[in-house]
């Protein structure tokens, strides 16, 4: 009888050892899963190369402004701004942008040292992803392909941009051809302009998108790419004057960050 219960007793406690060797492992997993994931690789954000054109190697309130604005609305994306005079095409290679952008300047292009530009020209011409030139960045895609810029008019003697006209302010611009990059606008778009300078020559291979009576190339694009550029400034923008924000918008999705 002894012997018996004894068996009974030795058998109950094989079952329940054997039960709590069982729970480490229920318990392991979620502690595995967890250290898989801290494991997995984060991933990189995507990269924006913002090239800044400006005579001096120095970030202005218009290159954070246009910054701020493409990552109001796509945070997840990275905009880094460097100086066209660090703009050649092995930087572009090992820099592995996701697009770029090309900035305004407020020196007028002919005071610019032409050889130290072509480098970076050169790193724009070589390099295959979307594109977007805002302002003198627009100026600076037009004479890479080909295009010439000069002031919309100035007075005899002038100096710098001294005496020349200026487009200024929120300016209705009208729309010429249908295009994604101007989708969801009216004909007449209005968009903030600040400048002296137009595209006087079209560059080789681009269509024009948008004008005005003062500078009829308002908003180009290539033929082929998705390579745009604007004379205007998208990124200052209002609710009631939002259209640059749906162009910004527009240029995103083109370059499949959106």
């Amino acid at each position: 009888m002894h012997k018996r219960r004894w068996l009974t007793i030795l058998a109950v406690l094989a079952l329940a050892f054997s039960g709590c060797a069982k729970e480490p492992d229920q318990q392991e997993k979620p502690e595995e899963a967890t250290k898989q994931a801290k494991q997995a690789p984060e991933k990189t954000p995507q990269k924006i190369l913002f090239v800044n054109t400006k005579f001096k190697d120095e970030v202005s309130q218009s290159y954070t402004t246009i910054a701020k604005a493409v990552n109001s609305i796509q945070p997840d994306v990275k905009v880094e701004i460097i100086h066209y005079s660090k703009v050649n095409p092995d930087f572009v290679k090992k820099f592995g942008a996701a697009a770029m952008l090309l900035g305004p300047q407020g020196t007028p292009w002919w005071e610019y040292d032409q050889e130290k530009l072509e480098a970076a020209r050169e790193a724009v011409r070589q390099y295959e992803g979307p594109i977007l030139g805002i302002c003198g960045g627009h100026q600076f895609l037009s004479v890479t392909y080909g295009g010439q810029v000069g002031p919309m008019q100035c007075a005899p003697g002038h100096k710098g941009y001294e005496g020349c006209i200026k487009e200024h302010g929120f300016t209705p611009v009208l729309k010429k051809k249908d295009d994604p990059f101007l989708a969801d606008l009216p004909g007449e778009m209005v968009v903030t302009e600040n400048h002296y300078e137009c595209v006087q020559k079209m560059p080789e291979g681009f269509e024009i998108l948008a004008g005005t009576d003062m500078c009829p190339v308002q908003a180009i694009r290539m033929k082929d790419r998705p390579v745009y550029g604007v004379q205007f400034h998208p990124e200052r923008h209002d609710d009631d004057n939002p259209h640059g924000r749906t162009i910004l918008t527009n240029w995103l999705k083109l370059a499949d960050l959106l």
